[in-house]
């Protein structure tokens, strides 16, 4: 299997480089509030907890023919 570098071909070009402008809105930023909904005002959601689920493992292997989205579930 050829490796997906030998795929790319080398593309060469100039850059010319000029002095920094800045570059200002059309219109001004509006300033408001935006209230949150519901979802984002809980204080459970403002962070991540890193979390490992483990599953107890069916004996059968699933043999008895049961989902096993409902099973999780």
């Amino acid at each position: 299997m050829a490796s997906p570098s030998s795929h790319i071909a080398a593309i060469s070009f100039q850059v010319k480089r000029c002095e920094p402008e800045l570059v200002v809105p059309a219109k001004p930023t509006p300033r408001e509030v935006k209230k949150l909904t519901e979802i984002d005002s809980q204080p459970g959601t403002r962070f991540q907890v890193p979390v490992i689920w483990f599953y107890k493992n069916s004996r059968n292997n699933n043999s008895d023919g049961r989902d096993p989205v409902k099973v999780i579930r």
